[in-house]
């Protein structure tokens, strides 16, 4: 199981590469579009359509590597405050859920990715653009995050063992009643 995890780990970090990639074409992409705009008066074809596709790369590529650093947006007003044994089970019960919602959302978007590249689907503006790679990128970012937050859950629980990431030691920093500095 272990040896999987690890396959896992190196996917989410290379999905998350992809993810800092799009990110920079976005970037390169927007900034032609401003210098275009400013020096001839008229966009670039294709920049809406291309930064939909960066953003969907960008924000579902990168869902199985935060999961796995456990590096995701945390609310801990309450859970600051109760016993550890409340804590743990909100956390697991958290990570369940996460799991149930995340295999939902990957089973109903690979349908329509299925769809999606059967009908050869595209966008028509000024330019024909395919929408059904951005539709499996959803889809792939989805399924890899579901796996890697088992993968999390399955390490909280004790069956699987697996590097320590940042939040841990932040985490147990504050269990020993040391505030992280």
């Amino acid at each position: 199981m272990n040896a999987f995890a690890r396959i896992i780990d190196g996917l989410a970090k290379a999905m998350a590469i992809i993810s800092a990639l799009a990110t920079v074409t976005l970037m390169a992409a927007l900034t032609g579009e401003v210098a275009t705009r400013f020096a001839a008066g008229r966009s670039l074809p294709g920049m809406v359509e291309l930064s939909e596709t960066c953003l969907v790369v960008i924000v579902f590529f990168g869902f199985a590597y935060v999961a796995l650093q456990k590096s995701h947006i945390r609310m801990t007003l309450a859970t600051n405050f109760a016993p550890g044994g409340l804590v743990r089970a909100a956390r697991l019960t958290a990570t369940l859920l996460s799991i149930a919602f995340l295999v939902w959302l990957a089973y109903a978007t690979g349908g329509r990715a299925i769809a999606s590249f059967q009908t050869g689907e595209y966008k028509f503006g000024l330019l024909q653009w395919p929408i059904w790679p951005a539709r499996w990128a959803i889809t792939i970012g989805l399924s890899v995050a579901a796996v890697a937050t088992v993968i999390v859950l399955l390490r909280e629980i004790g069956l699987l063992t697996g590097p320590r990431t940042h939040a841990d030691a932040s985490r147990a920093s504050r269990e020993d009643g040391h505030d992280g500095r």
